[in-house]
């Protein structure tokens, strides 16, 4: 049975042979004293805890085929890089994610089991049209950060995750891959 998490904006992707892909994306943008419980856990239940639930159930279905496969957990760019502006709940969960990711990697490794992330930039989606709109925004991060000139879109993550899902990274194994667009230089 899915966790009550999946109920959520969130998706796991299963491949051939023992692959899955997990992506949790809910963010309410505020400044710090504006946030309220209520926000907060559903922020942090989005984006983190949903991705530890699906994580336990897809160990336990990898133990079940006889052991091993690939996890393909989904940060952000706000989990490692201050200045996220959807919210300090929202730049904790994604760190947080991190951190499980990490954790399960050393756990589980031992049991052919290989835990990584992608941590993609802000991504034109409905969901951050508010967001890529803000007077100035667009100009700055075009202009400024976003050497490559545009806004990310969702299948620019396909390439990372086929290839952390993929033998060609046997060897990568609680890492971080950053598909951001050069943001992550300056």
């Amino acid at each position: 049975m899915w966790p009550e998490a999946a109920k959520w904006p969130f998706s796991a992707v299963l491949w051939p042979d023992q692959v899955w892909g997990f992506c949790g994306s809910i963010h309410t943008p505020h400044k710090f004293q504006a946030i309220d419980e209520a926000s907060w856990d559903k922020v942090v239940d989005v984006n983190l805890k949903g991705t530890f639930l699906c994580c336990q159930i897809v160990v336990e279905q990898f133990r079940k085929q006889g052991g091993g496969g690939k996890i393909v957990n989904i940060s952000a760019l706000a989990g490692r890089w201050l200045g996220s502006l959807a919210g300090c709940h929202y730049t904790a969960a994604k760190a947080g994610v991190i951190g499980l990711t990490r954790h399960l990697a050393h756990e589980l490794g031992p049991e052919g089991i290989y835990v990584n992330a992608i941590a993609p930039c802000v991504t034109e989606t409905p969901t951050r049209h508010e967001l890529l709109e803000r007077p100035g925004y667009k100009e700055w991060a075009l202009g400024e950060m976003l050497p490559i000139r545009r806004w990310a879109q969702p299948e620019d993550f396909i390439g990372a995750t086929l290839f952390l899902c993929s033998s060609l990274s046997d060897m990568i194994v609680g890492h971080v891959m950053m598909v951001d667009g050069g943001w992550t230089i300056h």
